[in-house]
């Protein structure tokens, strides 16, 4: 029923609804909460392209859970752009990396875990998603259990492939410039994030590039 709605008639009230109809149908929990980020993304992006005022997803809850959501929060490619800039001048090997996560969505277990060899040319460049490196945990699989390959957009495709070079397959792909695994909190404070990121997280990389 949302989609047969105009963007600027739906309110709190018709996510509402239809967070409960998505309940009562019997998703799982997580899948509503899937649900409601999805719908909270696309008002977002509605706001920024100044076709509504407000997200209305905002004000609604998923019912029956009180677990406390963080909304997605994506940049828009101007925003990319302009954080991708900020890095550069701090470090440019974290920067492109950065970049290629924007573009690719890889969560950060996983690019962690990509090696020299799961990065494939022919008949398309892409990266062979097959496991996940969570920080101070051992290797596991992705989080769906299953391996995926993911397109390397063209614009970081140079980048991947600088990376990449004459690496010995089982390497590391992403690496500092010192040739150190990457660590979120080394990133960041390298990176100065809290300030260059306008309030986002690692993870809203990943969301940008979904977005």
């Amino acid at each position: 029923f949302l989609g047969a709605m105009s963007v600027g008639a739906v309110t709190d009230r018709e996510v509402t609804r239809a967070l409960l109809a998505a309940s009562r149908s019997g998703l799982a929990s997580s899948s509503v909460h899937r649900f409601r980020d999805s719908l909270s993304s696309f008002f977002a992006w509605a706001v920024r392209e100044r076709m509504i005022v407000a997200n209305p997803v905002l004000a609604s809850r998923v019912p029956k859970s009180s677990a406390p959501r963080t909304e997605m929060f994506p940049f828009s490619e101007a925003e990319l752009e302009r954080l991708y800039a900020r890095a550069v001048e701090r470090d440019q090997r974290l920067a492109d990396i950065l970049l290629v996560d924007a573009w690719t969505g890889l969560r950060w277990s996983e690019l962690r875990a990509i090696r020299v060899r799961d990065f494939v040319q022919v008949p398309m460049p892409v990266l062979v998603v097959q496991r996940a490196e969570p920080e101070g945990v051992r290797r596991k699989s992705t989080k769906s259990g299953r391996s995926r390959r993911v397109p390397v957009a063209d614009c970081v495709l140079p980048i991947v492939r600088g990376l990449a070079g004459e690496r010995e397959p089982d390497a590391p792909l992403f690496v500092t410039a010192s040739g150190h695994r990457l660590h979120a909190t080394a990133f960041k404070r390298t990176l100065a994030w809290s300030t260059v990121a306008e309030g986002r997280r690692i993870h809203d990389l990943r969301h940008t590039a979904a977005c």
